[in-house]
């Protein structure tokens, strides 16, 4: 599958999960994503998609947990300050023992160029499938039941707010700051701030929060923090 994907899909699913991989400015993706909160297997893409824009293909039809969406968040490092997500609508599974079997179908039928919405895979002949597979050395199409027409390919959409210089969300109760001059906010962490400097903050709205950071050749980040943003 990964020799069928000419962009920048298809990463390791750990690295992805780790945060230690980004799509290029401008490319195209399909990705195996795992999220480790409710222990469940799907797809993003942004192929067919506008800008800021992904979908999610997921067997059971359900929207990411916070932890996986800030892996997703870091592996696009979008620029822009919001994110499209649009939740696909795809035929569900039966019970929840599968999901990796329809997220590698999913992701077969992308690469294909063939829209999983209008696919109905045979479950019970998924996984022999995939043995086979394996034996040949080439993930090919699942086998389907039929294919159907729907009025109505995305479920739901939603936006998701990206802040800091890691182009992530924010989690809640993460310990974040807002600039006074240029209004972004940054995760405590990224910017490495102190728990005693950040209460200091907290505790004194006086004090002004100047985040200055200049990126070298080797992407090296340096944080200058001020008492007066003036």
């Amino acid at each position: 599958m990964r020799r069928q994907a000419t962009d920048s899909g298809l990463r390791d699913t750990v690295t992805v999960a780790a945060h230690c991989e980004k799509v290029e400015t401008g490319g195209k993706f399909v990705q195996i994503v795992h999220d480790p909160t409710t222990q469940h297997w799907l797809v993003i893409t942004n192929r067919g998609s506008v800008a800021d824009t992904v979908r999610i293909y997921c067997s059971l039809q359900m929207k990411p947990s916070e932890m996986c969406m800030q892996s997703v968040l870091a592996f696009l490092n979008c620029p822009s300050l919001k994110v499209t997500f649009e939740l696909m609508n795809v035929a569900r599974q039966s019970g929840n023992v599968d999901c990796g079997l329809f997220a590698i179908a999913f992701a077969q039928c992308l690469l294909a160029g063939i829209d999983p919405v209008s696919v109905v895979f045979d479950q019970s002949l998924m996984r022999g499938h995939l043995r086979t597979c394996f034996h040949n050395g080439v993930v090919s199409q699942f086998p389907s039941k039929a294919n159907r027409v729907v009025r109505r390919k995305v479920l739901r959409s939603y936006s998701v707010n990206v802040y800091c210089m890691c182009r992530r969300g924010c989690v809640f109760g993460e310990k974040m700051i807002a600039c006074d001059k240029c209004r972004q906010w940054f995760h405590k962490q990224c910017i490495r701030m102190g728990d005693d400097e950040f209460d200091t903050y907290c505790s004194d709205r006086r004090k002004k929060f100047c985040f200055v950071h200049t990126v070298s050749a080797v992407h090296v980040i340096v944080c200058v923090l001020h008492e007066d943003c003036g």
